[in-house]
């Protein structure tokens, strides 16, 4: 499976920007998410996080889920179109700043 990523200041960017730009963004509908430069399947964000525990993670396979898409990727360009808004976070540098605030915040998994 292959899922756009989006790092949650990119999202919080996106909401801040279009509500400035109420006048061009106001009842309209946006694509928010990672784009194409943002994708990563499942198995390489496994193996990603995996070098950072210096391990590989267990991985176990299922039945597929009827109504799962294999791919996801949202087309972002109407949001950079009008209102100027793109993902500023790369895919490996946000699941990187992701990974080093959970082992910082290791408490709230308890």
């Amino acid at each position: 499976q292959v899922r756009d990523v989006l790092f949650i200041e990119d999202l919080c960017d996106a909401y801040l920007l279009a509500f400035k730009n109420l006048k061009k963004t106001g009842g309209q509908i946006f694509n928010i998410g990672g784009g194409a430069k943002n994708q990563m399947s499942l198995l390489e964000l496994l193996a990603f996080l995996g070098r950072f525990l210096g391990k590989p993670i267990a991985t176990d396979f299922g039945a597929w889920r009827p109504g799962d898409q294999p791919v996801f990727v949202c087309d972002i360009s109407k949001a950079q179109r009008v209102f100027g808004w793109k993902p500023k976070v790369g895919v490996e540098a946000g699941v990187k700043k992701l990974h080093a605030w959970v082992m910082e915040n290791r408490a709230l998994f308890k």
